[in-house]
Formats: C-alpha cells, sequence, structure tokens
C-alpha cells in the first residue's frame, strides 16, 4: 500500500504477485488479486502516449447558409454537399511521482467538400496543460494555439490561456471552475470596418459532476457565460450555454450517452448591414450507443 502511494506500482505489483504464488487460497491473496486488477486499469488510464484516428461521412443540406427568404437567396442554388472528414488526435502526458504533472496535446481537423471546395477547412491545434494535483483537487492550466486554413488560404489562429481548479467535495460529486481568454486574428481583411471579427474572447464557467455505478455512469452540468469584444461592431456579444450529460453503463461493455446543450448568443450593436440586432440559439442533441469490442 505504500508502494502504491508513492506512485511504484510495478513494484506493488510483484509483491501482490508474491502473496498469490505463496497461498492461492488465502484471503490475502484474494485481496492482492483485487489489487493487481485495479493497478491494471490504472497503468491502462494512465498510459502517457494516447492516439486516436478518426473518419467520417456528412450529408450537409445548407452548406452555404442559404436562407429560407427567397427575395434574400439571390437566385443562390445548389447548397447541399457531401463532406468527408478526418480528425487525429495525439497526448503525450509523462508519468511523474510527485504532484507536479505536465501534458502535450497536438489535434488536427481536415474536412473535404464534394463540390464546394471553398468551404474546405484545415485545422490545427497545440496545447501544453500544466497542473498540480492533490488527493481530492487539482488545477491545471491550459496554454494552446491554433492555426486554420479555409479553402487553403490562411483564415484564422488564435491563442488560448484557460486556468481551471477541479475539486471533489463530497464522496462521488466533483465540481469544476476555470476561466478563459482567447485572442483571435483573422488573417483576410474584412470588407468593412464593422464586418472585423478580430477579437478578445472572455469567459467563465462552472460544472458539476455525479458518479454512480462505481464510477462508470455520471450526470454531469455545466454553464458558461461568455463575452466577445470584436474589432468591429457588428459581431460583439455576450454568450450563455448550459448543458447537460449522462453516461448510463447498460453492462460492463456498453454504455449509454445522452447530451443536451442551449447556446444563446446577445449581440451588442445593430447590424449596419441589416439594421436589425441580431440574436442567436442554438440547440444540440446527441445519444450515443458504445460498445467495447475488446479491450484497448
Amino acid at each position: 500500500m505504500a508502494l502504491i502511494k508513492e506512485g511504484k506500482g510495478e513494484e506493488a505489483g510483484r509483491m501482490f504477485r508474491e502473496v498469490i504464488i505463496a497461498d492461492p487460497n488465502s484471503d490475502m491473496a484474494q485481496i492482492a488479486n483485487q489489487y493487481i486488477e485495479a493497478l491494471s486499469r490504472r497503468a491502462e488510464e494512465e498510459r502517457p502516449l494516447r492516439l486516436s484516428v478518426g473518419a467520417s461521412y456528412q450529408y450537409d443540406d445548407n452548406v452555404i447558409l442559404k436562407p429560407s427568404d427567397q427575395t434574400a437567396a439571390g437566385g443562390i442554388t445548389g447548397e447541399e454537399d457531401s463532406v468527408y472528414i478526418a480528425t487525429l488526435r495525439a497526448e503525450y502526458a509523462p508519468r511523474f511521482s510527485g504532484p507536479l504533472g505536465i501534458k502535450a496535446q497536438y489535434s488536427l481537423y481536415y474536412n473535404d467538400h464534394e463540390k464546394f471546395g471553398s468551404y474546405d477547412v484545415i485545422s490545427q491545434t497545440i496545447a501544453l496543460v500544466p497542473g498540480y494535483t492533490t488527493r481530492d483537487s487539482m488545477l491545471n492550466m491550459l496554454l494552446s494555439y491554433n492555426y486554420t486554413w479555409v479553402d487553403d488560404d490562411e483564415y484564422l489562429r488564435a491563442g488560448t490561456v484557460s486556468p481551471g481548479y477541479t475539486f471533489m467535495p463530497w464522496p462521488d460529486q466533483m465540481a469544476q471552475a476555470a476561466l478563459r481568454y482567447q485572442k483571435k486574428e483573422y488573417l483576410k481583411p474584412p470588407f468593412t470596418m464593422n464586418e472585423d471579427r478580430d477579437a478578445q474572447e472572455y469567459a467563465a464557467s462552472l460544472g458539476w459532476f455525479y458518479f454512480f455505478a462505481g464510477a462508470k455512469g455520471f450526470v454531469n452540468v455545466k454553464y458558461e457565460i461568455s463575452k466577445e469584444d470584436t474589432e468591429g461592431k457588428n459581431w460583439d456579444y455576450m454568450g450563455n450555454k448550459g448543458s447537460l450529460n449522462i453516461a448510463l453503463p447498460l453492462s460492463r461493455d456498453t454504455k449509454f450517452t445522452v447530451s443536451g446543450e442551449a447556446y444563446y448568443q446577445q449581440f451588442d450593436e445593430t447590424n449596419t448591414n441589416f439594421l436589425k440586432k441580431r440574436k442567436d440559439t442554438t440547440y444540440t442533441a446527441l445519444a450515443m450507443l458504445s460498445y467495447e469490442i475488446i479491450r484497448k
């Protein structure tokens, strides 16, 4: 137990195996076997390098956001298209024996439109996340940089700084608080000064988790408020976002997940092009059934 607390899992595992070999039928051997299984799961969860690759097909019936009002559409047709998407994510988090830690992340998003090539996107993000962990809390700092191309041209670069604090106020419950500052620079000049989307974004969020079924299932609620302060007055807005996520373990290998999110954006100024104040409300819903075919 002392070796486990010191982070020497391999050495502890050898000692547990020696206990099992000495007397396989004893109560102590059964306890040792349970610890070996727990250490094995922990080693899997804490492996330093994680990679994921994804490929998907998407059909979009309104790529260019054609208005439903035909007088405003200006004769635009053929707005539907097929989209092929590829993603890559890599994370490296070396193990440290003390409370300090750090992980590095890289992600790539690429999409290719069959007809509307001018909407093709390549987006790359690199990040460093140093952190300090205690028994029941964690303080970390996300530092990230994103570069995005649209139609093979430079489109956006953005830097983000986001400190976060996670703690467990009670058993089976976890709370999170975070702040975010982001600087965005759009790399093509706007057609008017009021359309300049270069911005500084400020945000704060609070989240809460309740774990059940041996922490294999959870309920999560989160609220975030944000302010986008842009150079052009047509894009200044205040945002409010709320979400609910539920993960239900149906069996050892099967999990059902449902998620919902509502995002309300209230723009500050009357739009100089349409002479109206803009409001956006976006609802997102997800239901997913996942099954683990084999370990790993």
